[in-house]
């Protein structure tokens, strides 16, 4: 990295085979390292320098968001402090010249960068999927009201003339995990609106509909969220992790719009 800005790849090459202080590295381990370089985006093909990286802390970064290790995607929940850092990112982090709790706090920033993204893609198709198969299931009117805005405080609303819900849609590509953050918004309208559902799909790794279809129950939900303390402070976001027997098949809520055709997923008769 030192070399390539000023030399270019061949210069750098010829360096590194010629020079005996870098020997402790083979010629076939730097074609590698010069190729996750340029995977990374680091450096073009030519050796240019095409992303500023000014320290350690950078390079570690780039490093979790290019390899994405296996523990990665699942650290909010296998990592809570610096003393349980996997080995192979323990050693990255040595070799970098970072120390654990530096290491640690690189992760949780990068994690956190990655997962609000992640989410937002995952909500987005989790949406669409209940969308379309809410239109081909139930006899009323469906609407995408968080395509208008967010100040609804839930996704979807099914209306006829008497009759309403107010869907707010979540997502998850986790079979083995039912997790979902609410906002304050989302919070306070469920407590106002005695039409407010919220429903947990679930999506394959291309972001299609597999179910199941799960609504969660509002008791529980509002049992456990987080309760403000004091007036100098507002909780604005909470994660959920939801048990089994809070989660009801199907969108019941919606048996009086629900046709003989209706996919089983919305009738929770499968499971």
């Amino acid at each position: 990295m030192a070399h390539l800005p000023s030399a270019g790849v061949p210069r750098t090459r010829a360096l590194l085979a010629g020079l005996s202080q870098y020997s402790d590295l083979t010629p076939t381990q730097y074609e590698e390292s010069l190729s996750w370089l340029q995977r990374s985006q680091l450096f073009d093909l030519g050796g240019r320098q095409t992303r500023l990286v000014t320290n350690s802390e950078q390079l570690l970064e780039a490093t979790l968001l290019l390899d994405s290790p296996a523990w990665f995607a699942d650290a909010d929940v296998l990592i809570q402090d610096e003393t349980e850092l996997p080995e192979d990112v323990l050693a990255a982090g040595k070799a970098l010249g970072l120390d654990e709790v530096t290491t640690y706090s690189v992760i949780r920033r990068v994690w956190g960068k990655v997962d609000t993204e992640l989410r937002r893609q995952i909500g987005d198709a989790g949406e669409e999927a209940l969308l379309e198969l809410l239109r081909q299931s139930v006899s009323a009117r469906v609407d995408h009201v968080a395509a208008e805005s967010d100040g609804y405080g839930y996704d979807i609303s099914v209306t006829t003339d008497d009759f309403q819900c107010h869907l707010e849609v979540k997502a998850t590509t986790r079979l083995n995990r039912s997790t979902f953050h609410l906002s304050r918004n989302e919070f306070e309208t469920m407590k106002r609106d005695a039409d407010w559902c919220l429903v947990l799909v679930t999506l394959d790794r291309d972001l299609k509909l597999i179910g199941p279809i799960r609504a969660i129950s509002r008791p529980w939900i509002q049992r456990t969220a987080p309760t403000d303390t004091s007036w100098e402070s507002k909780w604005e976001a909470a994660r959920f992790n939801v048990p089994s027997e809070e989660q009801i098949p199907g969108i019941q809520q919606l048996r009086v719009v629900i046709g003989d055709a209706s996919s089983p997923l919305i009738t929770g008769r499968i499971v």
